[in-house]
């Protein structure tokens, strides 16, 4: 009896390293069609800048972006304060340093962006029962904002910034 398993085994062996290929192959495949999560707003750095995709049809009638670095005992530093009844399409992507003409800018700087901040956006809408858009971001410590993802509200980075609707 101790044979005939022993015979059995390199076929058992070549099954089980045929099965792995095929798990994994099948998990290559799976993995473009990331899962991004149904967040509003969604964030990234663009060299020495930050960029804000808008991740839900709205009419912005103030956008407010503050910064703040618990590890360096920082309060909150308001980098962005602007608005006037501008209408957003889902998946649109604002840059600091581009706001769209018609905004009304009281404060648009460049957050410091150093590893381990924490970031909150809030775009108010107006009328049409839009709702008021905000977010919360919180970078571990040694962690920097991301620039070749998007960082999400819940802490996940993604190639796209808004989940399609």
């Amino acid at each position: 009896m101790g044979t005939a398993w022993a015979s059995k085994g390199p076929r058992r062996l070549r099954l089980a390293a045929v099965l792995a290929m095929a798990l994994s192959l099948a998990a290559c495949w799976a993995l473009p069609f990331e899962s991004v999560p149904a967040s509003p707003i969604s964030i990234q750095s663009e060299g020495a800048g930050l960029k804000i995709a808008v991740c839900r049809d709205v009419t912005i009638e103030r956008i407010v972006g503050e910064e703040r670095n618990v590890s360096l005992g920082a309060d909150w530093v308001r980098f962005l304060d602007a608005g006037g009844d501008v209408s957003i399409a889902a998946g649109t992507i604002l840059s600091i340093d581009a706001l769209p003409e018609s905004f009304s800018v009281d404060t648009a700087q460049q957050p410091d962006m150093l590893p381990g901040a924490e970031y909150a956006i809030l775009i108010r809408s107006t009328g049409g029962g839009q709702p008021t858009l905000d977010s919360f971001f919180a970078l571990e410590e040694s962690e920097s904002l991301p620039g070749d993802s998007w960082l999400h509200p819940d802490g996940t980075n993604t190639e796209r910034p808004c989940a399609e609707s």
